[in-house]
Parts: C-alpha cells; sequence; structure tokens
C-alpha cells in the first residue's frame, strides 16, 4: 500500500491510471488497524486492477479537510482523478469491491 501526502496526492490518486482505494487513517485508530489486513489481502488479490493507497490524517490535516474526512477509518474510491465512492468505518470484502465496482466471483474461473 503506497503512502500518500499532501505533496505526492495528485501525481499518485488524481493522475492514476486506475482505480484508486485511499484509506484515510490515523495511528491511533484501532479500527484503522483492523481492517489493514484485509485490505492487504483485496491489494494482493487486484494487484495491477486497482491501487492501494493510505494517508495519515493527522499528518495532512489539509487534504483532510478538504475531503471532508469526518472519522477514520474513511475509504475513498477515486477512478479517473474523481471521487466515486465512500466507505466510512470497516466494510466487508463485498462491500468494499461493489464500491470498487468489482464483482467477487466464486473460486475458479468462469470462462473455462
Amino acid at each position: 500500500m503506497i503512502e500518500v501526502t499532501e505533496a505526492t496526492f495528485g501525481e499518485t490518486v488524481i493522475k492514476a491510471k486506475v482505480p484508486v482505494l485511499l484509506k484515510m487513517y490515523s495511528d491511533g485508530c484501532p479500527p484503522c488497524r483492523r481492517i489493514q489486513p484485509l485490505l492487504d489481502r483485496m491489494e494482493a488479490n487486484l494487484h495491477g486492477q486497482v491501487l492501494f493507497a493510505k494517508m495519515n490524517v493527522e499528518s495532512n490535516q489539509w487534504l483532510a479537510s478538504y475531503l471532508r474526512i469526518g472519522g477514520v477509518p474513511t475509504l475513498i474510491v477515486f477512478i479517473d482523478g474523481c471521487e466515486e465512492g465512500r466507505l466510512v468505518g470497516i466494510h466487508s470484502e463485498d462491500k468494499i469491491l461493489a464500491a470498487l465496482g468489482q464483482e467477487k466471483f466464486p473460486e475458479g474461473d468462469l470462462f473455462k
């Protein structure tokens, strides 16, 4: 997961060629730590299809305010530089995939 700052947000998130899932977090947030293993698994499964990034709201207060972050963790989906979805708190993999516009298929290749 790429660490994004106010200085790198435009290049990393806005100009990304693939959808971006941006996790807004703080170091002292237990739910932020609890959701991380799920996001790590999703990142491995969606490698190359979705860019997983994170931003510390305490270190990037101006951008957190601009993005109207009211609580953490907040997951924001950006597609073609525009916010397309937002989830606040801990959510299931299915709900995060739905926000990303991804479908969850059963094990195996459906098209064999």
